[in-house]
């Protein structure tokens, strides 16, 4: 798990078997009038991900409990020990993000931590696919390595380790303030920086159906639009270091 520990984030190929959860998910998507076959039934989500109480729900029906497999089971043994929370059945939240009219790029606001670091690691965060998600599908954009930096603002706010690591280099600045329109896409997610030795860049998270991500819940994240012609299918998971556990 060297690449989680340098990079924040770490995707295990082909984990768990999709086959029926995209379809399972569309049934559910069809209660409330939405379908797969007709783009106009999609535009009732205004193109931003839902993600419903009701889509929580039926997260929690047990219809997702096969991500939780061996090869699953066995990752975040490395990384939280064996003493993480299980949550028989409620293996993934779904999260569904339509297609949205216009162009893709590097969003400048929303970008936040969903827990400050800890040590050791309190939990994980995890994406499971249940479609594809190619470049510019609406995969969640990732500031890879800034966990590594969210270390030295330890029980901050977002916004306030924000400020400071603008204050600390200007590639932050550009990710969040830009001034070079034309070249702030290379820049980002192509050459990226060294900020006190961490290589740092934005990467997208994208992925195939059975592909499973595990990431760092201090790394700087945030939505992104879906550019595509198909929603992003997906479930969305925390798991917890039990608190007893070294």
């Amino acid at each position: 798990m060297s690449q989680f520990e340098e990079k924040g984030w770490v995707r295990l190929p082909k984990a768990f078997d999709p086959s029926g959860m995209a379809e399972a998910l569309w049934h559910a998507l069809r209660a409330h009038g939405m379908r797969p076959d007709d783009p106009m039934t999609w535009k009732q989500s205004g193109g931003q991900a839902l993600a419903d109480k009701w889509l929580t729900k039926f997260g929690k029906s047990g219809v997702f409990a096969g991500v939780a497999n061996h090869e699953v089971d066995a990752a975040l043994d490395q990384l939280l020990g064996d003493g993480w929370i299980e949550q028989s059945g409620r293996w993934g939240s779904p999260l569904v993000t339509f297609p949205t009219e216009g162009g893709w790029d590097v969003p400048t606001g929303g970008w936040h931590l969903d827990m400050p670091p800890a040590n050791p690691l309190s939990a994980v965060r995890m994406f499971a696919y249940l479609s594809e998600v190619r470049e510019h599908g609406g995969g969640t954009l990732i500031v890879e390595g800034s966990h590594r930096l969210a270390t030295a603002y330890p029980g901050l706010h977002s916004r306030v380790v924000r400020n400071r690591l603008s204050e600390l280099h200007p590639w932050f600045r550009e990710l969040w303030q830009p001034v070079d329109v034309e070249r702030r896409l290379p820049v980002l997610m192509d050459e990226g920086a060294h900020v006190r030795s961490v290589r740092v860049r934005v990467v997208e998270l994208t992925g195939s159906p059975g592909d499973v991500v595990l990431w760092h819940p201090s790394l700087f994240h945030v939505g992104a639009p879906n550019a595509s012609s198909q929603p992003r299918l997906m479930l969305t998971h925390t798991v917890l270091r039990r608190a007893d556990s070294s």
